[in-house]
């Protein structure tokens, strides 16, 4: 991982680790260095409506919350 870590920052770029899906993973990976992840432990696959209200900071009006 360190190697990864290195390589990328040798490269001035961005390192991302993906599938992080428990709070230890991903502790371990910034440790290592890394400073950008992706997976289950900080977001669920969405549909796209969804995706897009939470890029955009706003609330997505769906038919249960309007119950």
């Amino acid at each position: 991982m360190r190697a990864v870590v290195g390589i990328g920052s040798g490269f001035n770029a961005t390192t991302l680790a993906e599938g992080i899906e428990t709070e230890e993973q991903l502790q371990k990976l910034r440790a290592e260095g890394f400073s950008e992840v992706q997976g289950y432990l900080l977001g669920r696959p969405m549909p796209q409506d969804e995706a897009e209200a939470l890029i955009h900071g706003r609330a997505l009006k769906t038919a249960s919350s309007r119950r």
